[in-house]
């Protein structure tokens, strides 16, 4: 008997996925401060982890645990992972798009968004602040997951009243798409 023989025959072992099952990357949101105060990141811990998401369970708030626990985020916190190009928070309708080897961005919920735009939007004090919200608000101008926690907590009138302020209307044409989409949305 050889060392180099095996004794019996080894059948290959097939490792891939099933197509449901995808493995990607989450990165840490370094600006999610910005949007939920009571997230504080701590410089020592992960920024990044590895996670497999089924996407026919469809169960975005188990991944959102495990990636909070992964990343040592604090618990209780609203989450949502966002797609980079084009925008959008994922959910469900959406999940179709994150395929193997995805790189997603752990950040606030919408609703945290929201809130914090329509904060700058109430207090018009800062141009600058103004003009940095608008950006935000266009850069999430075709997401419907953000244009409904949009209509759910803010008021489209606010936007309109941005229209007529001569303050930030060279700025606010920027968001023009968005107008337009929450014009639309409600008729779906």
């Amino acid at each position: 008997m050889s060392f180099h023989t095996p004794v019996k025959a080894l059948n290959p072992v097939d490792t891939k996925l099933p197509d449901h099952v995808v493995k990607g990357a989450i990165i840490v949101d370094e600006h999610m401060p910005e949007w939920n105060s009571a997230v504080v990141l701590d410089g020592n811990g992960p920024m990044s982890t590895f996670i497999i998401i089924d996407k026919q369970s469809g169960d975005l708030d188990d991944v959102l645990h495990c990636v909070a626990q992964e990343l040592k985020l604090p618990i209780g916190e609203k989450y949502s992972l966002v797609f980079e190009e084009p925008c959008a928070f994922l959910t469900k309708n959406n999940l179709d798009r994150v395929a193997h080897g995805f790189m997603l961005t752990v950040t606030a919920a919408p609703s945290h968004y929201v809130r914090r735009i329509d904060e700058v939007f109430s207090a018009l004090c800062d141009v600058q602040k103004v003009e940095w919200a608008l950006i935000q608000l266009n850069s999430f101008s075709a997401d419907p997951c953000f244009v409904s926690s949009f209509y759910e907590l803010s008021s489209i009138q606010r936007l309109y009243d941005l229209l007529n302020d001569d303050r930030v209307n060279g700025y606010f044409m920027n968001c023009g798409k968005f107008s337009l989409y929450a014009y639309i949305f409600p008729h779906w």
